[in-house]
């Protein structure tokens, strides 16, 4: 059996996705408590954390959280991706408009997906900043880990450095979904929710970027 060139292309995004989206489920049925050792899990860490904060660290996270926020992470994409661009001015601008694209329907999409979910968020008086809307999923892990995708993506083409450049990256979404757990405002589950939603998009928009065959675009 022959496999042409695209179809092995999309054989590793497909798996992702599907791990991913798997992985999203269970923690969707947690969310929803259809498993109810979830809920436990979920409100023992919340406690632990509550009991352990410290006013300093709470200062701290407070500031790290806003790298996670729409309004930090598209702008940075869209420079960097344009930036990183090996082409004349049209070409960065494509590049840029597609990337941005990718990120933004990724925020709107699951924003969409935590309003049918509705989850609420923990009690009101265990936040340590101002929080809106629902909880599941976190919508400043899900910002992060789908900035930090596109952003190693963009910097792994053009600089090489892979390990580093995805450790940072892996660092940098883990750093932002902990502080949603330690500011309170966001069960454990929902952070997990926010980093996987994120990875099957991404995995989505690299089978979708092949498949249009559209150079430089490929595999985000």
């Amino acid at each position: 059996m022959v496999i042409d060139g695209r179809g092995s292309r999309w054989r590793r995004p497909a798996i992702v996705a599907l791990a991913a989206i798997v992985v999203f489920l269970a923690l969707l049925a947690t969310a929803t408590n259809l498993l109810p050792w979830g809920d436990g899990l979920d409100r023992g860490l919340h406690e632990w954390v509550l009991v352990h904060r410290q006013s300093v660290l709470v200062a701290i996270a407070a500031a790290l959280t806003n790298l996670g926020s729409s309004w930090v992470t598209i702008p940075v994409v869209a420079v960097v991706a344009f930036a990183a661009a090996q082409a004349d001015l049209r070409g960065r601008v494509i590049r840029s408009a597609v990337v941005v694209v990718v990120m933004a329907g990724g925020v709107l999409c699951r924003s969409a997906v935590a309003a049918i979910i509705a989850r609420p968020r923990p009690p009101h008086p265990d936040w340590a900043v101002p929080a809106s809307g629902f909880s599941f999923p976190s919508g400043h892990s899900t910002d992060a880990a789908l900035a930090a995708g596109l952003l190693a993506w963009l910097l792994v083409r053009r600089v090489g450095a892979r390990g580093a450049i995805w450790a940072g990256a892996a660092g940098y979404a883990t750093v932002v979904g902990a502080t949603r757990v330690y500011l309170g405002v966001h069960w454990p589950s929902d952070v997990l929710g926010g980093w996987a939603f994120a990875v099957a998009w991404l995995a989505f928009a690299s089978i979708a970027l092949s498949a249009t065959g559209r150079p430089g675009t490929t595999s985000v």
